[in-house]
Parts: structure tokens; C-alpha cells; sequence
């Protein structure tokens, strides 16, 4: 829920807070690639694969996954890559994507922009136009397909909004590739007592430049499920102080957590909410220690420190996204409790650290 300035007149300070502070999402879902097979292999020995999952829940930000699976040959081949979001139970749509690409040559960061320009144009035609029934959707002047092999489409999509020579070059190209729409209450009828959406598709493959031949011939088995979300004793996700100095930010989905240590130049840290009092969290450059909430506002860790949940200034505009300097749009602004992030990328700066000071 957005909140304008003029707005906070209008609302009491219950309301407020529960602006402020939304519930978090009762249930997530977790999409998986659990394998693939190969039969035919165009060069034996040698498609060099790369799998790419994509997540996007109605306006939010797509959520993507990778995994590479090395040189591998005909047969079946074990993935378990899986991403998790939060879904409401409503008509909100909620979109799943994959592509795997045999790109032995590429440059790893080439093909990762562009499999995600791939996978979230996609997704974004399925939830503007709200094609979650129709079956198919065009993207342009291509129809992508829902549920089945949707890789010529892909193909075609990808060499329009990416680079195109990426797709074939050296033989190299997309394998395997599809798109799985849903509304959140739906998805949630069909799996609310534990049951497995699998979906299996066969990717006959597509002309490739002159003298590659046609692409291998893939099938692949992925799955949608949904869990309920353990329910915390306090809100764990944003700001929090160490020693009295602000610096991790936590981010919640389902039960997993991850928390930005970047404030203090160390790597993020992942862990899982055991139950509504317990976490575990692994520092990579540390351990694995767990932490006990205390209502309201800390963290209690097993190497006896704790955190103190830092409460957010609210700002009279939201700062986050993209501003104009000097009427060319550039600085991207990210905001992460009171810290705050200015991309100056784009006009070929470093990025900028601050703080909300106050409200104004």
C-alpha cells in the first residue's frame, strides 16, 4: 500500500501502523526445475547448460534463479533449483517461468541479462493483459503458449528484447523453454492440503544457423507448490541495529530470510524461520547461529550479541526508483530501513551512501 503525506491526516494511528507495517503474505509458493532430459544431443558431450527460473507475483519485482549444470550428454539430469514468493489468496496473478540455454560460449553476465530480459517480458504481457486462462499470449507479433514447450516463442522473444546473436552463436541457443500462469487463490485451492502441480513438457527444439543442425530434444519436470508461512512473534523484516550501530537489513519470503550485511563489508547471510520464536541464520564469513525473537524489536543470538529492530522515518515521498539529473533520467535510489543506496551508473559515477535524516 502506497502512503501519500496528505493521507496520514485521514487515518488513525492504528490504521497507520498497519499501513506502515503490512502483514506479511500467509502463504508462499516454491517453483522447481527438478530435471531434465536429453535425447539426441546435437553435440555430444557438449551442450553446455544453464537453467533459469523467474517468479513474478502481480507488480512485484520479478524473482530469479540460476544454476549451471555444466557439459552433459543424453539422459536425464537432476536440477533442484527452486525459487519461493509470497502469493496472496486472491486473483492476484502469479507467473512462472523457465528457459534452460546451451551456451557454452557466452559471457556469463550477457546470458544472464538476457534470459531474465526473456523471462520477465513474458511474464509482465501475462499479468498486464490477465491472460492467465487464455491459454496463450502474444508478445508482439508472438504467441507464447502456456503450460507446453514454449521455446520457438522464447527464441523469438529473446531476440527481440536482448541481443540476438547470443542465441545462436557457435551453435549455442535456447533448449528448453516455458510459462506457467496462475491466480494466487487458485494456486492455492490446488495445493492447500499438500498437494504437487507437475508440469512435464517436451522442447522438440528449433533451426539453428547453418550447419548446427536442429537443436537437441529436451523434456523437463518442474513443480508448483505452496506452504503456509510460519507467523513470527515480530516483524522480521527491515532495518536492524548491531551494537547499537544500524546496518543489516532482513528480507522475509515464506520462511526463508536473507539479510544484507553490505552496511558492515561483509556477505549476506541466509537462514530459515525454524517456529514463531526461532531463526537460523548462516553468516558465511562466521557460522550458523540461531536467534530468539523477543517481541517487539530483537534479535537474541546464540553467540550471546543481539539486534534491536530499527523503526523506519517515513519519508513525505516514497525515494525509491529511478529521478532525473539534469533532465536525463540516471540516479536509481534504493532505500533500506533509514540507509540509503543512489545507483550512478547510469552516468558513469559510483554509486552514493546516506541516511534518512528525518522525514524531510
Amino acid at each position: 500500500m502506497a502512503i501519500k503525506p496528505g493521507d496520514l491526516a485521514n487515518i488513525g494511528s492504528v490504521e497507520l501502523q498497519a499501513a506502515l507495517n503490512p502483514p506479511a503474505p500467509s502463504r508462499f509458493a516454491v517453483f522447481t526445475m527438478d530435471s531434465f532430459g536429453i535425447s539426441d544431443t546435437r553435440s555430444r558431450h557438449n551442450d553446455t547448460d544453464f537453467v533459469y527460473l523467474s517468479a513474478t507475483v502481480g507488480g512485484n519485482a520479478p524473482v530469479f534463479a540460476k544454476k549451471a549444470m555444466g557439459d552433459v550428454n543424453n539422459g536425464t539430469h537432476s536440477v533442484g533449483l527452486s525459487i519461493e514468493v509470497d502469493i496472496p489468496d486472491d486473483d492476484t496473478i502469479v507467473v512462472f517461468t523457465y528457459l534452460i540455454m546451451n551456451s557454452g560460449h557466452g559471457d556469463d553476465a550477457t546470458r544472464t541479462r538476457a534470459a531474465q530480459a526473456a523471462l520477465s517480458t513474458v511474464a509482465k504481457e501475462i499479468i498486464t493483459h490477465k491472460a492467465v486462462t487464455a491459454g496463450a499470449i502474444a508478445v508482439g507479433a508472438i504467441l507464447v503458449p502456456f503450460f507446453v514447450s514454449a521455446l520457438a516463442a522464447f527464441a523469438g522473444v529473446l531476440a527481440v528484447v536482448e541481443i540476438g546473436l547470443l542465441l545462436f552463436a557457435d551453435c549455442d541457443g535456447l533448449v528448453a523453454a516455458g510459462a506457467l500462469p496462475f491466480t494466487g487463490r487458485d494456486l492455492i485451492r490446488r495445493t492447500s492440503a499438500g498437494q504437487r502441480i507437475s508440469v512435464n513438457a517436451d522442447h522438440a527444439g528449433t533451426d539453428s544457423a547453418d550447419g548446427c543442425g536442429s537443436n537437441s530434444r529436451y523434456t523437463t519436470a518442474c513443480a508448483v507448490t505452496t506452504a503456509p508461512s510460519i507467523q513470527t512473534v515480530l516483524d522480521l523484516r527491515g532495518a536492524w541495529a548491531s551494537g547499537g550501530v544500524a546496518g543489516p537489513f532482513v528480507s522475509v519470503t515464506g520462511n526463508t530470510i536473507a539479510i544484507d550485511m553490505s552496511a558492515s563489508h561483509r556477505p549476506t547471510a541466509s537462514g530459515r524461520v525454524l517456529d514463531g520464536s526461532h531463526i537460523s541464520i548462516n553468516f558465511p564469513d562466521d557460522k550458523t547461529v540461531t536467534g530468539v525473537l523477543r517481541a517487539p524489536n530483537v534479535i537474541q543470538w546464540s553467540n550471546n550479541s543481539s539486534w534491536t529492530k530499527v523503526t523506519p522515518i517515513q519519508t513525505v515521498f516514497d525515494l525509491n526508483g529511478g529521478w532525473m539529473s539534469g533532465g536525463v533520467l540516471g540516479p536509481v535510489i534504493t532505500v533500506h530501513g533509514n540507509s540509503i543506496s543512489v545507483d550512478m551508473s547510469a552516468l558513469g559515477r559510483k554509486t552514493a551512501v546516506g541516511t534518512v535524516v528525518n522525514g524531510s
